[in-house]
């Protein structure tokens, strides 16, 4: 998930952003991919799928 963030979300917008607004683009692109990253982890932790892989073991 953080390799797919990174190169899906906060690479392009940095390369759109940078452009435009120089050096605070690609901070904003940083932010915006992390919680992005961040509402993912919460997805994923919240449906607790993760917990009946350790449950089977």
């Amino acid at each position: 998930m953080n390799f797919a963030s990174m190169w899906c979300v906060r690479i392009p917008l940095a390369a759109i952003l940078a452009p435009r607004v120089g050096l605070y683009g690609v901070w904003i692109a940083m932010c915006v991919e992390l919680c992005f990253r961040g509402i993912l982890f919460t997805t994923r932790l919240k449906r607790e799928r993760w917990m009946r892989v350790f449950d089977e073991h």
